[in-house]
């Protein structure tokens, strides 16, 4: 806990966080960070979810509420921000822990998330939340809305394979985002707010 922002990253269920977003969060705060995650599954997230879908949800409030509570251990000017991260079903682990535990309003400096599957209601609005979805992601598409039609169903589901895999910023591949100004206690370089929305909407 000795740096100035800890993130928690909610990984697939694998353990898989973007290195991309990793390492940008790391340039933000000068290498001043931990990273911390951990792995809920042998399985690919969405064979998690199906098969257990509390599972991953109570990976991430437990690791949450433990960072949480030892951040709270320490003296008031020695705790790091720390800052949630989660991608595609991460982040729909991530949305539960937060809302178990009311923990922007309990300690989280920031929520990151991106690619949320599209039959999940979006993020309330807040000031440090950023939640990002590229407008070509067929993750993102994904809803009971598709029954009624089907020629938008057929090419939903075309461009879902190896969607994870294309260009940074199309498809589910997704650009890094970054905590807000001035949510991070002056943690961070300032002045990037717009590079956050460019692959957003």
């Amino acid at each position: 806990m000795q740096r100035d922002v800890v993130v928690v990253a909610m990984p697939t269920g694998s353990g898989w966080v973007d290195p991309d977003q990793v390492e940008a969060v790391e340039q933000w705060a000068d290498g001043d960070v931990a990273t911390v995650a951990v792995r809920y599954a042998r399985v690919p997230s969405a064979v998690a979810f199906l098969l257990c879908p509390e599972l991953a949800e109570a990976s991430a409030t437990h690791l949450l509420q433990e960072v949480v509570d030892r951040v709270d251990e320490l003296p008031e000017l020695e705790r790091p921000a720390i800052v949630v991260h989660g991608q595609s079903l991460g982040e729909v682990a991530g949305m539960a822990a937060l809302e178990a535990l009311e923990a922007l309003e309990t300690g989280v400096s920031a929520a990151l998330w991106q690619g949320r599957p599209g039959t999940v209601a979006a993020p309330a609005s807040a000031a440090c939340t950023v939640d990002a979805v590229n407008q070509d992601d067929p993750v993102a598409a994904l809803g009971w809305g598709l029954f009624a039609d089907p020629v938008a169903a057929v090419g939903v589901l075309a461009d879902l394979p190896g969607s994870e895999s294309a260009a940074a910023g199309t498809l589910h591949s997704y650009q890094p985002v970054l905590p807000p100004d001035g949510c991070t206690d002056g943690v961070g370089q300032e002045g990037t707010g717009t590079l956050r929305i460019l692959n957003g909407r």
